[in-house]
């Protein structure tokens, strides 16, 4: 073959898949580096300058230096932190995302995809969170010092969550266990199942933003703050105790199977 001299020959770009190492497309400009394969990416520290297109395939990170996400990270399908990482901003993928490690918000953030995995769990760092998972991740999950938090689509609770500010639960809600959710407003946006499990609300409380909202299946609500009610049915199978006032909207029907609707 003839000599390349005089010409620019593109190198290609290498990540770690499966038992062997594969060659990313040439890449010779500046531009976001795209995936071919399935792929791990590991070592001290990561830059990512042009951003990097996942093309539907699975990424797995372990950097012992925290990459923070998105940095331009798009179009991944399922995606893997082996070591600590932090969130800035919103990052979506179209499959789950598993974080081996700890978690930390440096901005207020939205994570979005099927399924939710924190085996390290999330510090919140003062900073929003929204998630927006298909798959219900249930709360708290080792979720901490969030500010306002946001549950776009269906979420389970069992325990105590306790938020700084407000929490919002835009789809179902359903207790998995005997559960206090703390924070300076919480509402439910849709239907509340109760599982037959306790409910205490610690700070002001709204159920429901329509008529055809639900709050059914709970054991008892015991709330300490002002609670409004636009959820047309809240039916508890024991004790509903308030020690704040309570607005019923004209829609709302509340029910008590041992009875009546008391406020203390």
């Amino acid at each position: 073959g003839g000599s390349s001299r005089g010409r620019s020959v593109p190198r290609p770009k290498a990540v770690y898949e499966g038992a062997g190492w594969a060659a990313i497309e040439p890449h010779t400009d500046k531009g976001a580096l795209p995936l071919r394969g399935n792929s791990t990416l590991r070592g001290s520290a990561l830059t990512v300058a042009g951003g990097l297109t996942g093309a539907g395939k699975d990424l797995t990170l372990d950097f012992s230096t925290p990459f923070t996400l998105p940095g331009g990270i798009a179009g991944v399908n399922n995606f893997t932190s082996a070591k600590a990482i932090n969130v800035n901003g919103s990052f979506a993928t179209t499959g789950m995302q598993t974080y081996n490690a700890a978690v930390t918000l440096t901005g207020n953030s939205v994570l979005t995809g099927t399924a939710l995995t924190l085996s390290g769990g999330l510090a919140g760092a003062g900073k929003d969170l929204t998630l927006d998972f298909s798959t219900p991740f249930t709360l708290p999950g080792g979720i901490t010092g969030v500010n306002n938090f946001t549950a776009a689509k269906a979420i389970n609770v069992n325990g105590t969550f306790a938020t700084a500010g407000t929490q919002t639960y835009q789809n179902t809600l359903t207790l998995t266990g005997t559960s206090n959710l703390m924070g300076t407003v919480v509402t439910t946006q849709g239907v509340t199942i109760g599982g037959g499990f306790a409910l205490t609300v610690t700070g002001n409380a709204v159920f429901g933003n329509d008529p055809t909202d639900t709050v059914e299946g709970l054991t008892s609500i015991l709330e300490s703050g002002t609670q409004t009610l636009y959820a047309r049915h809240v039916k508890i199978t024991t004790t509903q105790a308030y020690t704040a006032q309570v607005y019923l909207e004209a829609s709302a029907i509340p029910e008590c199977t041992q009875g009546p609707f008391p406020v203390r």
